[in-house]
């Protein structure tokens, strides 16, 4: 523990040096992970902080310089005596780093980038780590060239096929001229955290800025309201029009490269049904093979392609509809009238045809149990609100899609065991209870009365904390 408080300022390296270490930078994250799984998640932020404040300092998203650009003796005795030529980035500090090194600090920064992106839609905070800051930073290779120490992968290999829309690639020194992205993307790539859930991460960023955005006070723009018709019409009067259009542009090029990766990567003839449109308001049931007889690098695929297509369909709903439960079964604003409504309710529906596909292949929701929590919960607010307010008269495809939520909070419960799951699973288990007719008249508004209490601990408008 000695080495991992350095960075807190108990100790100072020397002038333009950074007080810490990689290896400091990762017991931060060791101890936000272990502490975010715990009742006391809040906690967990002070030591993602101090991590995302140190990768900043130990500069972890740039690249350091090829050992070609090295400083002559002459420039290296000169620049040792400065600041500017002592720090972590420097060419002095370079030359000791080794490709293995460098890629671990790829690997770590993406992390924390990834991990910032998913903790601001946890606790409703804005984010610590730009796009920016990393565009000319290499994207790490994939999980089997890491742990096989191939570093530098073969530009034809299948992780790093390329789409028309991916960003800008670099020549690697000394390899060939091989070519490997740069940047944050949006397409799925392979089977590996970084493949598949780092662009959603990159897309889910971009919403976490708009919503904040449009929370703002001098824009005038009521708190959660829901952004409706601003995916058919850019020129709706909506000043985020062109923004939410943007986004949705870079969910469809997720989309689309779930389905290429699908027909290159699986050779079962399941059909996931990975996406429908945004204007569809009944989704197909998903008709999905089982995972016997499959390969393992199959079933992987078809795990990942799951919670890919997910989780795609939960940013749709984050990106035209309201975040806040509460604000949802007031509906102050009448947004259950807009075309945005009808936009995330299919969204809702597919994300737990989704979920079926998951519960298939994954019964015991092990593949992701840290990250998959708040996903599930927010593409649950909305089934709850349609089973809320429509009870008896909901359709059979949102009763359906109400009884999956609430089995796969069950698993959620027993994978991973945390305070807003098990609330959540009482309320969406008192909604059904309404939706069937079981229980009482005189007793529903009551009941609701309780859901809406226990909504009111988890806040997404105005100052609300989120899970906190």
């Amino acid at each position: 523990m000695g080495v991992g408080l350095r960075g807190l300022g108990g100790e100072s390296g020397r002038e333009g040096v950074a007080a810490g270490t990689l290896d400091d930078v990762l017991t931060y994250i060791h101890l936000g992970i272990v502490i975010s799984a715990s009742e006391f998640k809040t906690a967990s932020l002070r030591w993602w902080n101090t991590a995302w404040a140190l990768a900043r300092e130990l500069r972890l998203n740039r690249e350091l310089p090829p050992p070609e650009m090295e400083l002559v003796p002459e420039q290296e005795e000169e620049n040792h005596h400065s600041p500017a030529g002592s720090g972590p980035g420097s060419n002095h500090h370079s030359t000791a780093v080794s490709e293995e090194e460098k890629e671990e600090r790829r690997r770590t920064w993406w992390l924390l980038y990834i991990m910032d992106r998913h903790l601001a839609l946890c606790y409703n905070r804005p984010l610590a780590l730009l796009d920016i800051e990393c565009e000319n930073l290499y994207l790490p290779v994939d999980e089997v060239s890491w742990q096989n120490g191939g570093f530098y992968p073969e530009p034809h290999a299948p992780h790093i096929y390329q789409h028309a829309s991916s960003p800008s690639t670099m020549e690697i020194p000394g390899t060939n001229n091989r070519h490997r992205t740069t940047g944050p993307i949006f397409e799925i790539t392979g089977s590996g955290l970084f493949d598949y859930f780092l662009p959603l991460m990159t897309i889910l960023g971009e919403i976490v800025d708009l919503h904040h955005a449009r929370n703002r006070p001098k824009f005038e723009v009521p708190s959660n309201s829901g952004l409706g018709s601003a995916l058919g019409t850019a020129a709706s009067g909506n000043e985020f029009g062109d923004r939410v259009n943007e986004i949705a542009s870079h969910l469809d090029a997720y989309e689309r490269s779930l389905r290429d990766y699908e027909a290159a990567n699986c050779t079962s003839n399941s059909n996931l049904n990975l996406a429908t449109s945004p204007t569809t308001t009944a989704p197909q049931s998903v008709n999905g093979g089982q995972s016997h007889g499959m390969s393992e690098a199959e079933t992987q695929n078809r795990v990942v392609l799951s919670y890919g297509t997910h989780v795609m369909h939960v940013l749709h709903i984050l990106l035209v509809g309201k975040w806040d439960p509460v604000s949802m079964l007031d509906d102050n604003d009448l947004w259950i009238s807009s075309p945005g409504f009808l936009s995330a309710t299919a969204h809702a529906v597919s994300a737990a045809e989704a979920i079926s596909n998951i519960l298939k292949y994954d019964p015991d929701l092990s593949f992701m149990p840290y990250l998959f929590g708040i996903y599930l919960l927010h593409g649950s607010f909305l089934l709850l609100l349609i089973a809320d307010k429509l009870q008896g008269e909901a359709s059979e495809a949102v009763i359906t899609a109400c009884e999956t939520i609430f089995r796969a909070h069950e698993v959620c419960v027993v994978t991973l065991n945390t305070e807003y799951q098990r609330n959540f699973r009482k309320v969406m288990q008192s909604a059904l209870s309404q939706v069937r007719g079981r229980g009482l008249p005189e007793d529903m508004e009551e009941q609701k009365l309780q859901r809406r209490g226990v909504l009111q601990l988890y806040r997404w408008c105005g100052d609300g904390t989120g899970l906190a």
